[in-house]
């Protein structure tokens, strides 16, 4: 029975006539306050009418509120949290999952390999807040922002058919490369020290780690497509990430790159001579829109630190470096209290170090201790076993190269954490619940998967991942 049905097969003819007479009578009542009324309720009709039966379809929503964070600013606030589109739609998805569930009459979460994990950091961050016996209007923002992540990544497990795994992750990818045909610079960056690209984020380091999080799922996806048209997005694909990596100037982002290029290589394998087609490409794009001289002034900085950089940005993060070390040393077991970096280190360096840590890690050893330290070692060790068990559960060689693509993904984070303050980063949680789907599909058989679009494009006989490969 599906969900309209379970609503209107409540409903004898009579009541249905009374709430058909009662609608019609609203409609009129606002036609005549405003002619435009009835269109925007109708509207919201047929919104509501399509998220309650097809909730699947608000996570590619909530998917392009996150990735257009920075033009989706609102100017609205709850409990000093501001909103922006992407927690609009997470509220949003909130709210339809709940009537729907009720409806159902079935849980409205249910406890995922993480909870346990996320629970414990939750806690962490109450006692990080409690040790400093006042909750300022910051401490209040990070702890919601995280809850609120949180259950992100739990709705998006429950609102994701399995079924429906491949298209939202084919939805994300040309949704992506949209965004960055139409977020490139209008002018070249000339100089590293110019505002850098940023694509549709507001911080070039964060739209770097925002696609090298996606990515790897978006191209283990589309190298395993039967179709061979989808070579061309992938194609597409592949040279507009280089670019944005590149033309972002973020140092960390071409590291982190490097690094999992192997794990991309391997699962878009059946499709590698993209890889080559894109190299070629490469050069041309890159110099449409950054100039060599400002990629060389920005990345030289990594082997020659002595080269002069007016921002000083590589001093300034070895400044809040050693100043969140020293906080944690001096406050070892519950650290300074959630949300009191900056007031701390501004204090312990005379006004010298007055940013955040740049560094999760450090960010928070130095805010809360110990505690926090082995909260979210737990999360990670959780995450990192769900991760690796459904590799080896996987059936087919499609299911385990998106396996790997989620570990690639959550790989970047953790690595590109070091140099950002990622605690509550909605992508890589929204990336976490879609995991939890993928690793779900680990336990079907590969007659379910072959069903649910998730089956191999060819027979392949059993083996290791790197021996389908070679």
């Amino acid at each position: 029975m599906t969900f309209v049905d379970r609503i209107f097969g409540r409903l004898d003819h009579t009541r249905f006539a009374i709430m058909a007479l009662g609608i019609g009578a609203l409609i009129g009542a606002l036609a005549v306050m405003d002619p435009r009324l009835p269109i925007l309720l109708l509207a919201l009709a047929v919104g509501g009418y399509v998220a309650l039966s097809r909730p699947e379809i608000l996570v590619p929503l909530l998917f392009l509120g996150i990735m257009m964070e920075a033009s989706g600013k609102t100017g609205l606030a709850i409990a000093g949290l501001p909103l922006t589109l992407s927690k609009i739609a997470v509220l949003g998805m909130v709210s339809v999952w709940a009537i729907r569930s009720a409806v159902e009459r079935r849980p409205f979460l249910k406890p995922l390999p993480f909870t346990g994990g996320m629970v414990v950091v939750a806690m962490s961050m109450v006692i990080g807040v409690g040790i400093v016996g006042s909750a300022g209007p910051g401490q209040i923002q990070t702890v919601l922002s995280f809850v609120m992540v949180c259950v992100m990544a739990h709705l998006i497990e429950r609102m994701i058919p399995i079924n429906r795994l491949s298209w939202l992750i084919r939805v994300m990818g040309i949704t992506t490369i949209g965004i960055m045909l139409t977020q490139f610079s209008k002018s070249p960056v000339e100089s590293a020290l110019d505002d850098r690209y940023s694509g549709a984020f507001l911080d070039a380091n964060n739209w770097a780690m925002i696609l090298l999080l996606i990515a790897p799922l978006i191209l283990a996806v589309y190298a395993e497509e039967k179709n061979r048209l989808w070579a061309i997005p992938m194609a597409l694909f592949v040279v507009l990430l280089g670019a944005n990596i590149l033309q972002s100037l973020s140092r960390s982002g071409l590291i982190t790159s490097l690094l999992v290029l192997p794990v991309i290589l391997t699962i878009s394998w059946r499709r590698s001579w993209i890889f080559l087609v894109a190299l070629g490409l490469l050069p041309f794009v890159i110099g449409a829109f950054v100039s060599m001289d400002a990629m060389y002034d920005r990345y030289i900085t990594l082997v020659d630190q002595t080269y002069g950089e007016a921002d000083g940005s590589m001093l300034q993060r070895a400044e809040l470096a050693r100043t969140a070390w020293l906080l944690f040393r001096e406050n070892m077991v519950f650290g300074v209290g959630q949300g009191h970096f900056i007031d701390s280190a501004m204090a312990r360096t005379n006004g010298n170090a007055h940013l955040i840590a740049h560094n999760t890690y450090l960010n928070i050893a130095a805010e809360l201790g110990l505690v926090g330290l082995a909260a979210h070692a737990f999360l990670f060790f959780v995450v990192v076993r769900q991760g690796v068990q459904a590799v080896f559960r996987a059936k087919t060689r499609r299911l385990q190269r998106l396996v790997l693509g989620y570990a690639a993904g959550m790989l970047s984070f953790a690595l590109m954490s070091a140099t950002l303050n990622n605690i509550a980063f909605p992508m890589g949680y929204f990336v976490l619940g879609l995991g939890a789907v993928i690793c779900r599909a680990t336990y079907m058989s590969k007659e379910e998967l072959e069903a649910v679009d998730l089956g191999d494009p060819t027979t392949d006989k059993p083996g290791s991942l790197l021996a389908q490969a070679a």
